[in-house]
């Protein structure tokens, strides 16, 4: 028989009008005893004049070879990459429920006839997409019931009065096209022209049939799911070579139907089609489409590789994913409920790429394209200089291994030096929180060092209440140590407290510069040592203008700073020889910007270089919000500094200002100078600068949430490239707290975005896309996009197909962890 590739081609049909009056008795088909009876739809409950069906043998036979494909090239509807044209026909096909009955592509050599599908002769051949074969254009002089569709012959269409569809299978296994119980396994006593032949009828109301089949695998009253195998093609009954006729029908009323439906400019002529009947509004095979965005993050002999679900998953849940290594061969296989696995045994300073292959009950997908190259070697460190264990602070550590098991090493130091190395037992893609006060005890300025054996994210939060200061801090581990580190905002107003937290995990003590830089344009440099294995803090508000080559971070004569009532503080913080750990924490002193006092504190690493590109996906001027852009140039001359302001409905705002040599500048988001304006519900920005520059957000807000009023202040680094992988090791939504992600796509093309939330009780999946050009905000608690209300500890892993920055704002009024805290998620 002749093979040609088949094209099938999803259209979107209306519903089927009122069937007229039937006068001919459906046929004796008995539904076993046990089997559930479907509820009847609206349209099949009408009487109906239409006959049954009268399957005899033509004159001039069946024709099953030799025949070109019925499907022409111009409507080809490639089963990878129309998603959208799919899902917006599926939305308009309540009916689709049916998949391809096989696996591969193949000729299609006879239509549902809509002009009369009862196999009497009218002349005509008509096709769901409303081309006609007519008789008096031209018959086939090898098929007496082939019609021209132009005048004088040739395109032939196939066959006048057939009530299914022909496929060029030759011996090939048939898969039932939906779930549903065998009525027929056998020869069918009424139509007995279909040979050996199967009919499925399904719990919604419609039959599937299989004719011609030359072996049987099902019996009758067998239950069979979508995709099984239930037969083999052939060529019995009234047939002329081995093909595979499938057709649909109303159960009820035994009515032929075409499951393409009809789409024709005129009415269709067939009054009885329910609409499409496909699963997804065009025709798939029961197999799942490749996953996407596959991502590799390297790890020690290893890498953790991530990806979204695919689009089509065949009908039937998937039930593993294969992650194979290039080169090499490595792989492992995971559940189809995980979205990452770990794949061990690799050689650390060689260069991977990744591939994800799924597969469903029925068989595997086509496999994913190749992941980023990675270079697996060192497991990821985390550095949090900052931390305190004295009366009112609650410090906390969450480390998170998405792919694996294994031991964590946590070294912390204090005033005192460096501290005997803990050691924690992590189970893979769970969050395991560290009390810090407990490790350490109390009374104790700590910094620490975390180790994780493979990929993963370790998150510091610091609650406090002091009677001066109420709030939280959050933040993600700085991943290295530097020699510089470069801060942008900071005050020295009564109305701020700033301190610099200096870590130095290093074996010998190390000469530390800090080099300020005012709005008041003076630039006083103070130098300091920070023994080894230990941290100092800063205090930025005593000191004075001048330089000091030996001055005295805190405590009783400290002169490390700038001294009191500066408004603008930027600072440099420049070891002369080995790499440190530098934050920032601030706090406010009760300050009120306008809607109400504010006695919260936020902290950020500084900046390891400057530089001319700067992201932030949170922001906001609504009312309630004080956001601001602190903008520090530490070069020697001016740098000129676009700001482009994006809205969640895809609006850009663009302006332009110039920033002094070796100064600071702060805009108000909510000014319409320099900002993008009052009263935007969400704002994400790019800065860009003509040459290096330091930017960061800090915002201060009063805003009262439904479990109460919080009060508070944020502040983040922004963020110097995009990515598309995002982990958070810590949320929550229970009462009280407010979290949310807010999702900046700078880029040209939407990006399709999988959120998965890690629950102590499993992982939940959600999708959703973010437009070119806009920010998209996520409340944790939705149950839409969010998980829902009542989960206390969970991660946050955010995918993407498209580089993006994604951020979580969080705002909790519950007592013990009150205040606003954001932190832009970690990249691996």
């Amino acid at each position: 028989m002749k093979q040609k590739v088949l094209v099938l081609v999803a259209t979107l049909l209306a519903a089927g009008s009122a069937l007229p009056a039937r006068a001919a008795a459906p046929p004796a088909i008995v539904a076993p005893a046990s089997a559930a009876v479907a509820p009847v739809p609206a349209y099949a409950r009408h009487a109906s004049t239409i006959k049954d069906e009268h399957l005899v043998p033509p004159p001039a036979g069946v024709r099953s070879a030799k025949v070109s494909t019925q499907l022409p090239t111009s409507l080809a509807f490639p089963k990878v990459g129309a998603r959208i044209a799919q899902a917006a026909a599926s939305a308009n096909s309540p009916n689709g429920f049916l998949t391809i009955p096989f696996l591969s592509w193949k000729s299609i050599n006879s239509v549902f006839d809509h002009c009369n599908p009862d196999y009497t002769l009218d002349n005509w051949v008509c096709r769901f997409d409303g081309v006609n074969g007519y008789k008096g254009n031209g018959v086939d002089p090898g098929f007496s019931r082939g019609y021209a569709t132009n005048p004088g012959g040739g395109n032939y269409l196939y066959y006048d009065g057939h009530n299914g569809w022909d496929f060029g299978l030759y011996y090939e296994n048939v898969y039932a096209a939906a779930e549903g119980y065998v009525r027929i396994a056998g020869t069918d006593s009424v139509n007995p022209c279909f040979g050996t032949n199967i009919v499925i009828d399904h719990p919604n109301g419609f039959s599937t049939r299989y004719a011609h089949l030359a072996s049987l695998y099902v019996s009758p009253g067998q239950t069979v799911t979508r995709g099984q195998i239930i037969g083999q093609s052939g060529n019995t009954g009234c047939s002329s070579g081995p093909h595979l006729h499938w057709g649909a029908y109303i159960t009820s009323s035994w009515t032929a139907i075409d499951p393409y439906g009809w789409s024709g400019a005129a009415a269709d002529p067939w009054p009885s089609d329910a609409g499409s009947l496909w699963l997804t509004g065009g025709p798939q095979y029961p197999l799942p489409d490749e996953a996407t965005g596959a991502t590799a993050v390297a790890g020690n002999g290893s890498a953790l590789v991530t990806w979204q679900a695919p689009a089509f998953t065949g009908g039937l849940p998937i039930t593993n994913y294969t992650v194979t290594a290039s080169p090499g061969g490595a792989s492992v296989s995971v559940p189809g409920s995980q979205t990452s696995a770990t794949v061990p045994g690799l050689t650390n300073g060689v260069s991977y790429t990744f591939r994800v292959s799924d597969a469903n009950a029925v068989g595997a997908g086509p496999g994913s394209g190749a992941s980023n190259a990675v270079l697996p070697g060192t497991a990821p460190t985390f550095y949090f200089s900052e931390g305190y264990t004295g009366t009112g602070f609650t410090e906390t550590l969450t480390l998170v291994m998405p792919g694996q098991a294994g031991n964590a090493t946590i070294d912390y130091y204090t005033e005192n030096g460096h501290l005997p190395t803990s050691t924690i037992a992590l189970a893979a893609g769970v969050a395991q929180v560290i009390n810090v006060n407990a490790a350490v005890g109390p009374n104790h300025m700590v910094s620490a060092k975390v180790s994780l054996p493979g990929p993963g994210v370790a998150e510091r939060a610091m609650h406090f209440n002091t009677g001066t200061w109420h709030g939280s801090s959050n933040l993600m581990g700085a991943t290295k140590t530097s020699t510089e580190w470069d801060f942008a905002e900071g005050s020295t107003l009564s109305a701020f407290s700033e301190y610099l937290s200096l870590q130095n995990p290093n074996d010998a003590a190390v000469t530390v510069d800090l080099n300020y830089m005012t709005d008041i344009n003076a630039h006083p440099t103070k130098t300091l040592v920070v023994p080894a294995g230990s941290r100092l803090t800063v205090d930025v508000a005593r000191g004075d203008l001048s330089n000091s080559p030996s001055c005295v971070p805190s405590g009783t004569g400290a002169s490390c700073g700038v001294g009191a009532g500066i408004t603008g503080v930027s600072v440099q913080v420049k070891s002369r020889s080995l790499p440190i750990v530098a934050e920032r924490p601030f706090y406010v002193n009760g300050y009120n910007f306008g809607s109400g006092p504010i006695r919260d504190g936020h902290d950020a690493f500084g900046a390891t270089a400057p530089a001319t590109l700067w992201y932030f996906a949170e922001g906001t001027t609504q009312n309630g919000f004080n956001e601001y852009l602190s903008l520090q140039n530490p070069g020697s001359t001016p740098a000129s500094v676009t700001l482009t302001y994006l809205n969640p409905l895809g609006n850009a705002t663009t302006k332009t200002l110039t920033i002094r040599a070796a100064s600071r500048t702060t805009v108000l988001v909510a000014d319409p100078v320099n900002g993008a304006g009052p009263g935007l519900p969400g704002v994400s920005v790019t800065v860009s600068a003509s040459q290096p520059i330091v930017a960061e957000r800090p915002m201060y807000m009063v805003i009262n949430f439904p479990g109460g009023t919080v009060a508070g202040a944020t502040n983040v680094l922004g963020a110097t490239s995009l990515g598309k992988v995002f982990w958070f090791g810590s949320a929550s939504t229970q009462a009280g707290e407010n979290q949310y992600l807010t999702l900046q796509n700078p880029g040209q093309t939407a990006a399709n975005v999988t959120v998965t939330y890690h629950t102590l009780s499993g992982v939940i999946n959600r999708t959703l896309v973010v437009g070119a050009s806009t920010r998209t905000t996520v409340a944790l608690s939705d149950n839409v996009l969010g998980l829902g209300p009542g989960f206390v500890t969970l991660w946050v892993q955010v995918l993407s197909d498209q580089p993006m920055l994604v951020e979580k704002p969080s705002y909790s009024s519950i007592a013990n962890i009150y205040g606003a805290t954001d932190s832009i998620g970690y990249v691996p």
